[in-house]
C-alpha cells in the first residue's frame, strides 16, 4: 500500500495515531513531497521505531506539517515486548538541523537501560558500549532454543536474584541529558583496511548531497575476499546521480578510509513484508562500475598500458580506466605496496609508496613514472666517466 493510499485509508477509518517504519514514513514524505500536498491535519499522533530515522528526512516531515502532530521516536526490540524507550521530537526544522542523530530517548515505567563494555561494567555518559534491557518488559527467551536464549538473555547482575538482561546487540551511549542515542547494530560498526567505521556516519555524509534522497551503507567482500564499504543510493525526483562527485563530497567531510568504494544506485531501498530493510535483495556491485567506459578512460601510452594491467593484475579486476581512482575500486595500502613492488620489477626505478597515494589515477602516475625514468635516462647519459690516465 503506498504512502498517500494508506493516509486515506486512515482517514476514512478515523484513524489520528500511526506506528510505523521509518522506511515507510520516507514513502509517505515522498508521495506527499511529489504531489505538492501538506501532511493531513487529522495524524495527531505519529510514531516510528525499528531503524534510526533520518534527520534530514525528519526535517522534511516537519515542513510537511502545518498543524500540532507529536511526533514519538521509540525504540525496542521484540523480544523485550517491543517499545522499551521512547524519546518526543519537536517538529522543528530549525532544531532537527543541529542534530546529526535523534535519540532514543528515556526507559520506558518498568524498564531498564543498561549501556556496558565488554566486561559488563557500567559506561559513563558519552562513551558507546552493547546496550542492555531489564525490567519487566524482557521475554523469558526463545521457544525451544536453550542455546540461542542462554546467548541472549543473561543474568542481570544489577538487579534481584534471578532477573535477567536481553543483550540487544546494539552500540548506544547515554547523553549527558539521560537520553540514548542508539548507533546502530553493533556489527554495524565495520572493519576496512583496519580502521572501525560507523556506517551510519558515512550515510550521514551522503545523505547531506543534494542529488541524495536516503542511503544504505554496508560492508561488503569484493572479488579478492576483502571487505569494502558498498554504498546505495536512492536519488531524489528527477536527479541524477554523479557518482564520482558523490564520492568528492563525501571526501569534504570524512577522511579517505571512510569513502565507499562503490555507490550503487538503486529505484529504492528494498524492504521486507514488516517493512524494514531487506539486506538479503540489495544487488552487488556491478563489473561495469569499475570498467572504463569512454574514450578518455582509455590508456594512450606505453606506460598507462602497463599500468592498467598491474593494476588489474593486483586488484583482480577484468578492467580499469586511466582516471579511476585507486581508492575507488577497491585499492589499500596493502594493494598499494603490491602495486609499487611490480612498478619496480616492470619499469626498474624505485618510487616511495607516496607518489602512488599522490598520483590515485593511472594518468598522474604514469606522468609521475615517465618523469622518474626520463630523469634516470638523462642521469645516465650525463655522468662524466673517469679517462686513462695515459690517454
Amino acid at each position: 500500500m503506498g504512502g498517500r493510499q494508506l493516509l486515506r485509508e486512515c482517514e476514512h477509518r478515523g484513524v489520528n495515531s500511526l506506528h510505523i517504519p521509518p522506511a515507510y514514513l520516507y514513502q509517505i514524505i515522498e508521495e506527499l513531497s511529489a504531489a505538492g500536498e501538506r501532511a493531513p491535519g487529522w495524524i495527531k499522533l505519529f510514531i516510528t521505531g525499528g531503524e534510526n530515522i533520518s534527520t534530514q528526512k525528519l526535517s522534511t516531515w516537519a515542513t510537511l506539517n502545518q498543524h500540532a502532530c507529536k511526533f514519538i521516536n521509540a525504540y525496542g526490540p521484540t523480544e523485550t515486548t517491543i517499545t522499551a524507550t521512547f524519546c518526543e521530537a519537536p517538529l522543528d526544522a530549525s532544531w532537527l538541523a543541529d542534530l546529526t542523530r535523534l535519540p532514543a530517548g528515556r526507559p520506558n515505567a518498568n524498564t531498564k537501560i543498561y549501556v556496558l563494555h565488554k566486561d559488563f561494567q557500567l559506561l559513563p555518559a558519552g562513551i558507546p558500549g552493547e546496550l542492555f534491557i531489564g525490567g519487566a518488559g524482557v521475554a523469558w527467551g526463545y521457544r525451544n532454543s536453550p542455546a540461542a536464549t542462554a546467548e541472549s538473555f543473561v543474568p542481570d547482575p544489577f538487579g534481584q536474584a534471578g532477573a535477567r538482561l536481553y543483550r540487544t546487540g546494539d552500540s548506544a551511549r547515554y547523553l549527558v541529558d539521560g537520553q540514548i542515542e542508539i548507533h546502530g547494530r553493533s556489527d554495524g560498526q565495520v572493519k576496512i583496511r583496519g580502521y572501525r567505521i560507523e556506517t551510519g556516519e558515512v550515510v550521514a555524509a551522503i545523505e547531506r548531497h543534494s542529488s541524495v534522497e536516503k542511503a544504505l551503507v554496508i560492508a561488503r567482500s569484493d572479488s579478492r575476499g576483502d571487505a569494502q564499504l558498498v554504498a546505495y543510493v536512492v536519488p531524489r525526483a528527477s536527479a541524477l546521480i554523479d557518482k564520482a562527485e558523490v564520492k568528492s563530497f563525501i571526501r569534504g567531510m570524512l577522511p579517505e578510509y571512510m569513502v565507499p568504494a562503490s555507490i550503487v544506485t538503486i529505484a529504492d531501498l528494498p524492504l521486507t513484508p514488516h517493512g524494514k530493510i531487506d539486506y538479503q535483495n540489495l544487488p552487488a556491485p556491478g563489473e561495469n562500475e569499475l570498467e572504463a567506459t569512454t574514450d578518455a578512460d582509455l590508456p594512450r601510452t606505453e606506460v598507462e598500458r602497463t599500468l592498467c594491467a598491474v593494476w588489474q593484475s593486483v586488484m583482480n579486476i577484468e578492467r580499469v580506466g586511466v582516471n579511476s581512482n585507486f581508492f575507488d575500486i577497491g585499492g589499500s595500502s596493502l594493494l598499494a605496496i603490491k602495486v609499487m613492488a611490480r612498478v619496480r620489477d616492470v619499469f626498474h626505478i624505485d618510487l616511495p609508496v607516496r607518489v602512488l597515494f599522490e598520483s590515485l589515477t593511472i594518468l598522474n602516475f604514469a606522468l609521475a613514472i615517465e618523469k622518474e625514468m626520463n630523469a634516470g635516462r638523462l642521469a645516465a647519459h650525463s655522468t662524466i666517466k673517469p679517462a686513462p690516465r695515459n690517454a
